[in-house]
């Protein structure tokens, strides 16, 4: 059956084509409607402790990994698939579960990732990393440095 229902709507409203089973169409679109949404697949490796909390840590994903019956590998860690909308939304997803996942492919998501982690362990790397610990300023961010040596170039010279 079409996911696609066209209707006919005239002054008194709408009707419904000969022969339209409501209960059957809704039933067709909710099996048809994750395969429609979720076009990425995303190959990862799961670590054991994730695993009996997968559904709960991959938000509503965990559920729809497939090949999860393959045997672990030596450290333990499963391959699995996980259908994801698509690469924006997925970054977060896979995020989530820090280091107990590893995603092997597509490599665009692979990269995001490792992006979006690099950022965030640049931002929370210990302020005397930098050198710059001041009464009351904390800075964490190399991008720091740089807002330090425009001031210092608008400062008037001596």
């Amino acid at each position: 059956m079409s996911s696609i229902l066209r209707l006919d709507v005239g002054e008194d409203g709408f009707e419904r084509p000969d022969g339209f089973d409501l209960a059957a169409h809704w039933r067709d679109y909710l099996t048809t409607y994750d395969a429609r949404r979720l076009r990425l697949q995303a190959s990862v490796r799961i670590a054991p402790r994730l695993l009996s909390a997968l559904p709960d840590r991959l938000r509503g994903t965990g559920p729809r990994c497939r090949s999860l019956g393959r045997a672990p590998d030596a450290d333990g860690w499963v391959a699995a698939t996980v259908p994801l909308e698509s690469v924006g939304p997925a970054v977060p997803t896979l995020l989530s579960p820090g280091a107990d996942i590893e995603v092997l492919a597509p490599e665009e998501l692979r990269r995001r990732i490792a992006e979006t982690a690099a950022a965030v362990l640049d931002r929370s790397r210990p302020a005397a990393a930098y050198g710059r610990v001041e009464e009351g300023v904390l800075s964490s961010s190399p991008a720091d440095g740089v807002a330090d040596s425009a001031r210092a170039a608008r400062a008037p010279k001596p």
